[in-house]
């Protein structure tokens, strides 16, 4: 029997050691955290109270692994008053008696260079009458331990890399983010750092040649099943270019700690960083924008595409050059200067470039140039961005001629098998599809269309765009369609 109760007791102790935070509830414990880290990291765990019932002074010393961990600092957590020193025990006194819970002590704790793989605990200790209150009453704590488990270093030639880019203030960019000489990994989680006075990060996006579950909020988190060692891009950074941000290079870097990046068996990997920048450009202003116009034709039309001045400007030359569009969907057929009193009005078919010159400054705004363009047959509904580089000069005071800015913005033509101007669906292009159109204006949930109709092209639905659709039907060459 007496063997029996003591087999009892010793498998009671050993459950006791085994589970030590099988604590009854309210009792004052002070907890050791737990770290991963290779050797030669330096770590920092944090030891916290809970159930205090109040005390104004303690006196903690500390045990642990001394052949792995070498305990290099102690210090209050942030927060936590009174006075404190540290040498071989941390020794704190306070004022007033304080009931704080949670992080009261950081410990900062190096692993030895030739520390072996495993676990090395961390505790704090103290003897009877180390921990008391104001009344000078002892105040007994339960400890519980903490430990750094040691991972060999898995070397690692890897190489996360930022890419750089260009943007001017206001605008929205996208920087790559790489990954080369990958070893293995199955899950990642990168933190960024970027100067917020001059960028805003709006969306995290994984490349799709990943694969694995991923997620962005304050760092982007990736899983996978398997290792990959998948090279090549890994991430795009979405960036808002702040109105306030200055001229220059801003820089924009990657992040992480250890056991952020580990491979299937757990081992913790090493990347290379390196950092990327996002050159802010100076704010231009130009002088005029250069619009390529928006047009719409079905497979097999002819269709009309101008350029025009937003602006009246004193114009002396203009140019077109760098003409721009899918070949595969439009054929160039002619353009021609939409200006009078030129002394040279040229165009060059072969090279799809002009120019323009007039013997002084002459006034010019709105459409100065007709770009005439083929839709070819067999084409599914579709979008073709059109776009140039639009030149323009005026003489200047002392005789030279000086270039002005010119903003260039791209146009459209929009491929449609709809018979544009049939906003009624008949197949014709006549005097009823005006009417059906006012009534549109009017009656929009009754009388609905099949497209645009925006056909004089000053962006608005309106009764003008359908008297400008019956003038067509009557003057089809001096009111093209929009």
């Amino acid at each position: 029997m007496t063997k029996r109760i003591a087999a009892i007791l010793m498998t009671i102790l050993l459950a006791l050691s085994v589970f030590p935070m099988a604590l009854a509830a309210g009792t004052p414990t002070v907890t050791v955290s737990s770290a991963t880290a290779k050797p030669g990291d330096t770590v920092e765990l944090r030891a916290s109270l809970a159930n205090n019932p109040g005390i104004n002074t303690f006196s903690f010393g500390f045990n642990y692994d001394t052949s792995r961990l070498q305990l290099v600092n102690v210090r209050l957590a942030d927060g936590v008053g009174g006075q404190f020193s540290y040498s071989k025990k941390a020794v704190w006194l306070n004022s007033s008696d304080i009931t704080t819970n949670g992080d009261f002590l950081l410990l900062t704790m190096k692993v030895l260079d030739n520390a072996t793989e495993g676990d090395a605990s961390v505790a704090v200790t103290y003897s009877s009458g180390d921990i008391s209150n104001l009344n000078e009453d002892d105040v007994d704590f339960a400890l519980v331990a903490g430990k750094v488990t040691v991972k060999p270093d898995v070397p690692s030639n890897g190489v996360i890399s930022v890419g750089n880019v260009s943007a001017a203030p206001g605008e929205t960019v996208t920087v790559p983010v790489t990954i080369t000489n990958n070893p293995g990994i199955n899950t990642f989680s990168l933190g960024f750092d970027y100067n917020t006075s001059v960028l805003k990060l709006t969306g995290v996006a994984l490349t799709s040649n990943l694969g694995g579950q991923f997620t962005y909020g304050k760092k982007a988190v990736w899983l996978n099943s398997t290792d990959t060692t998948y090279t090549g891009e890994l991430l795009i950074l979405t960036f808002q270019v702040l109105e306030t941000a200055p001229e220059g290079d801003t820089e924009v870097a990657m992040t992480y700690i250890t056991g952020d990046i580990s491979n299937m068996n757990e081992d913790d990997l090493d990347f290379k960083l390196v950092s990327g920048c996002v050159t802010v450009l100076p704010v231009l202003v130009f002088d005029a924008k250069a619009i390529v116009g928006n047009a719409t034709g079905r497979p097999g039309d002819p269709v009309n595409v101008y350029i025009s001045l937003d602006k009246e400007l004193d114009v002396k030359s203009m140019s077109i050059a760098d003409l721009s569009y899918d070949h595969t969907k439009l054929t160039l057929t002619q353009g021609e200067w939409n200006v009078s009193n030129s002394i040279i009005d040229d165009w060059n078919q072969n090279d799809e470039v002009g120019v323009v010159t007039f013997r002084e400054n002459t006034k010019q705004s709105g459409k100065v140039f007709l770009l005439k363009f083929s839709v070819l047959e067999g084409l599914e509904d579709c979008e073709v961005t059109v776009s140039c580089r639009f030149n323009v000069t005026t003489l200047a005071s002392n005789g030279s001629e000086k270039q002005l800015s010119i903003e260039n913005v791209p146009g459209s033509v929009t491929v449609s098998n709809i018979l544009r101007g049939d906003v009624n669906g008949d197949d014709f292009v006549n005097s009823n599809d005006a009417i059906h159109l006012l009534y549109h204006t009017l009656l929009p949930d009754r009388y609905t269309i099949n497209q645009n109709g925006d056909f004089d092209g000053d962006g608005h639905v309106n009764s003008n765009d359908a008297i400008y659709l019956l003038y067509y039907t009557l003057l089809p060459e001096r009111y093209p369609l929009s």
